[in-house]
C-alpha cells in the first residue's frame, strides 16, 4: 500500500488540496480530518461538488478571494489589492489561506498577510 501525506492527517487536522489536480482529489477519501479545497478557477466541478457536500473551499470569484462553504461565503480580499501576482502565486496564496482558515486565524490578520505576500511576490517577479 502506498502512503500519502493526506492519510496521516488526524481527525482534528486538515488536508489542503488543489481542486484542479485530479491526483489531489483522489486523496480526499484518505483524509481522516477535514479537507479544504483551493482553486483559482471557481467553476471547477470539484469545487461545486465539495461545497455541495457541506465542505469548505478557498476560491477566486468575482474579483475576490472568497472563503466558501455550502451555507456561507466571505469575501476575504479583492484581487486588485494583490498587485502583479502570477496565477501560480495566487494558487499558493489560496492554499495558505485555507490552512490559516482551518487554524482559526482572524480574517483581518489573514488579509494583512495576503497583502504582505503580494508585496514580496511582486518584488521577486
Amino acid at each position: 500500500m502506498t502512503r500519502t501525506p493526506v492519510d496521516v492527517v488526524l481527525e482534528t487536522g486538515a488536508a489542503v488540496l488543489n481542486a484542479a489536480d485530479t491526483l489531489c482529489l483522489d486523496m480526499k477519501p484518505l483524509c481522516k480530518g477535514e479537507v479544504i479545497l483551493f482553486a483559482v478557477d471557481d467553476s471547477l466541478p470539484s469545487i461545486k461538488k465539495h461545497l455541495d457536500e457541506g465542505k469548505r473551499a478557498v476560491i477566486c470569484q468575482a474579483g475576490q478571494i472568497v472563503l466558501a462553504s455550502s451555507t456561507n461565503t466571505t469575501n476575504l480580499i479583492p484581487l486588485d489589492e494583490l498587485k502583479d501576482l502570477a496565477s501560480d502565486q495566487l494558487e499558493l496564496l489560496t492554499a495558505g489561506i485555507a490552512s490559516l482558515w482551518h487554524l482559526g486565524v482572524d480574517l483581518a490578520i489573514i488579509r494583512e498577510q495576503c497583502r504582505g505576500f503580494s508585496a514580496i511576490a511582486s518584488c521577486e517577479s
